[in-house]
C-alpha cells in the first residue's frame, strides 16, 4: 500500500516538474529514499518506468572498514608512543632550606649558611626526557635533560665572598638592609629515575617517580639589590663562590594528571667542604606538566 502511494506521490510531482521538458526528451531522476534507490523513467513528458532498487552497501563497508582500521592503526601508535612518554616534562617551582650534616637549619660557626626559604627560589625546566619501559606502561626508566635555576637568599643584610681557601660574608656597607640579597647558580641535570604509572593514556594517568639527579655547575653570580638615600642600586658579581662543579641529589614526585609534586635532597654538599661547613640544600615544591 504504501508503495502506491508513494508512486502516485511520485508521478504526480514529475507531472508538475516536466512541464519545461522537450518532447523528445529522454530523462532518468533519481530519489534516495532511507535504504532504496528510486529511479524515474520519463519520455515525452510521459512516465515511462518507475523501479525501487536496493542501495549498493558494499562501497560503504568498505569505507566503514577502512576508517576502523586506520583508527585502529593510529590508537596503537598512540600507545606505542605513550610507552615512551614520561611524566617528567614541564616546569618545576618550589623553595630551598639549606641544611647542615645532622638535618637541621643550625649553622652555629658559619651563620650566613642559615637562607630564608620563603625568598630562596627553585625553578627546573625539563626540556627533554625518554622513557625506558620495563613492563607495558606501567613501569619504566626516565631519564633526559633539564635546566635548573637556585636562588639562595642570604640572612642578615651580609655580603658573600670568597678567597682561594674559604668563603665567608662581610657585613654590608649599606645602613639600610638589602631589597634583595641571593646567590644564583645554573645547572645543567641529567635525572635517572624509576616511574611508576597506573593508566596507559599518560594524560590521565597518577604516577610516583623515585632516583637520582646529576647537576653540572654552568654559571653562579652574587646578586644584591638595595634602595636606600633615593638611590636604588644593582649590583651583580659573578664567581664560583666555591660551589661544587658537580652535584648529586635524590629525588621523589608524584602526582595525577598535569599537576605534581617533588622533593629533592642533596646528597652531595652544595659547597666545597674545605672552604666551609657542610652544606645539603633540600627543595620542595610543585610540577606543571606540559603535553
Amino acid at each position: 500500500m504504501k508503495k502506491i502511494i508513494l508512486t502516485s506521490s511520485l508521478i504526480l510531482s514529475l507531472g508538475f516538474m516536466s512541464f519545461g521538458q522537450s518532447k523528445d526528451e529522454l530523462d532518468t531522476a533519481k530519489l534516495n529514499l532511507g535504504k532504496k534507490i528510486v529511479k524515474i523513467y520519463t519520455k515525452n513528458n510521459e512516465v515511462t518506468q518507475i523501479t525501487f532498487d536496493s542501495k549498493d552497501t558494499t562501497a560503504t563497508k568498505k569505507d566503514t572498514t577502512a576508517t576502523k582500521k586506520k583508527i585502529d592503526e593510529e590508537c596503537e601508535e598512540c600507545k606505542e608512543k605513550n610507552k615512551y612518554r614520561s611524566k617528567l616534562r614541564g616546569l618545576d617551582f618550589g623553595f630551598t632550606t639549606l641544611l647542615n650534616k645532622n638535618g637541621t637549619t643550625t649553622f652555629t660557626t658559619n651563620n650566613y649558611l642559615q637562607n630564608d626559604p620563603g625568598k630562596s627560589f627553585f625553578l627546573t625546566a625539563n626540556f627533554f626526557n625518554r622513557r625506558l619501559p620495563i613492563y607495558k606502561h606501567y613501569v619504566g626508566i626516565t631519564s633526559g635533560l633539564s635546566f635548573n635555576w637556585s636562588s639562595i637568599s642570604i640572612k642578615n643584610n651580609q655580603t658573600l665572598t670568597y678567597l682561594n681557601d674559604s668563603l665567608y660574608v662581610v657585613p654590608s656597607t649599606f645602613k639600610d638592609p638589602f631589597d634583595k640579597n641571593k646567590l644564583r647558580s645554573l645547572y645543567l641535570q641529567v635525572p635517572l629515575l624509576l616511574e611508576l604509572r597506573n593508566k596507559e593514556e599518560i594524560a590521565k594517568s597518577s604516577y610516583l617517580q623515585v632516583g637520582v639527579i646529576g647537576s653540572f655547575l654552568i654559571e653562579s653570580k652574587l646578586i644584591q639589590k638595595i634602595h636606600t638615600d633615593h638611590i636604588k642600586s644593582v649590583q651583580k658579581f659573578t664567581g664560583d663562590y666555591a660551589l661544587n662543579q658537580y652535584k648529586l641529589d635524590a629525588t621523589v614526585r608524584f602526582g595525577y594528571k598535569d599537576i605534581g609534586f617533588f622533593a629533592n635532597y642533596a646528597l652531595t654538599p652544595l659547597f666545597k667542604t674545605n672552604k666551609t661547613s657542610d652544606v645539603f640544600p633540600l627543595t620542595f615544591g610543585m610540577s606543571l606538566l606540559i603535553n
